[in-house]
C-alpha cells in the first residue's frame, strides 16, 4: 500500500493530466496564502517507511527530472524538458518519448492542481505557525476533510510553495511521504537531464 503512495505521486508530478492550472485554485492559493509565487528551482527528495524515494531536480518549470528508488535502487526516472517528456526504465534500459504541453504538475503547480482536485469534495483548512516547520522551513499545514473527518494533509514550503510532506489518512492506516532533503536554487549538474543514447534503447511506437 505504502508502494502505491509513491507511485502516485509520481504519477500525479507527471502523468496525471493536470498540467494547466485551475483560476479557481489559484485564486484561493492567493486568498489562503496572501501571497504570489513565482517558480523557485529546487531539489527535493521525498521517501516513505517501506524504502521508496523519489528525487525531484527541478531546474524550471520547463525543464525537470524525477527518479524513483526502492532500497536506493534506481528504477525508473522522467525527464522532462519542457516539450517532451522521457520515461526511463533503468532495469531494461529503455526508454519512452511522449509529446507533453503545458506546464507539469511540480512545485506550486503541484500544489494548485491538488486543492482544486480536491476543494469541490472537501473542506480546506489553513493554519500558520512558527511551530509548523519541516528541514528548518517555515510551512504551511493544509488539512482537507470529508464530513468533518481528516483524510488528506499537506505541509508547504512557505517561500517556494514546494510540497515537503504529504499524508492520506485511509481505514484508520496513514500513507505518506516526507522531504529528507531540500534545498532552493540548487547547482545540478547538466548530466542529470542528458540521456546517453549509447546505454539507452529509445523505444519506437512502433515496437
Amino acid at each position: 500500500m505504502k508502494g502505491r503512495s509513491i507511485a502516485g505521486a509520481v504519477m500525479l508530478l507527471f502523468m496525471g493530466g493536470c498540467f494547466y492550472s485551475s483560476m479557481d485554485a489559484n485564486a484561493l492559493l492567493e486568498e489562503a496564502f496572501n501571497q504570489e509565487s513565482e517558480f523557485l528551482p529546487f531539489e527535493l527528495v521525498l521517501e516513505d517507511e517501506e524504502g521508496w524515494k523519489m528525487h525531484v531536480f527541478a531546474e524550471s518549470e520547463g525543464r525537470q527530472r524525477v527518479d524513483s528508488y526502492i532500497d536506493d535502487s534506481l528504477l525508473y526516472s522522467e525527464l522532462y524538458d519542457g516539450q517532451k517528456l522521457f520515461e526511463v526504465d533503468h532495469q531494461t534500459k529503455e526508454v519512452y518519448e511522449y509529446e507533453r504541453e503545458g506546464l507539469i504538475s511540480t512545485g506550486r503547480n503541484y500544489l494548485v492542481n491538488e486543492i482544486d482536485y480536491l476543494s469541490s469534495t472537501h473542506d480546506i483548512r489553513f493554519s500558520e505557525s512558527k511551530n509548523n516547520k519541516l528541514l528548518k522551513r517555515n510551512v504551511f499545514h493544509v488539512e482537507f476533510y470529508q464530513d468533518d473527518v481528516l483524510e488528506y494533509e499537506l505541509w508547504v514550503d512557505k517561500q517556494s510553495l514546494v510540497v515537503l510532506k504529504q499524508t492520506e489518512h485511509v481505514n484508520g492506516e496513514q500513507i505518506g511521504l516526507e522531504a529528507s532533503y531540500f534545498k532552493i536554487h540548487p547547482v545540478i549538474p547538466e548530466e542529470v537531464f542528458i540521456l546517453d543514447e549509447q546505454t539507452y534503447h529509445f523505444v519506437n511506437e512502433a515496437e
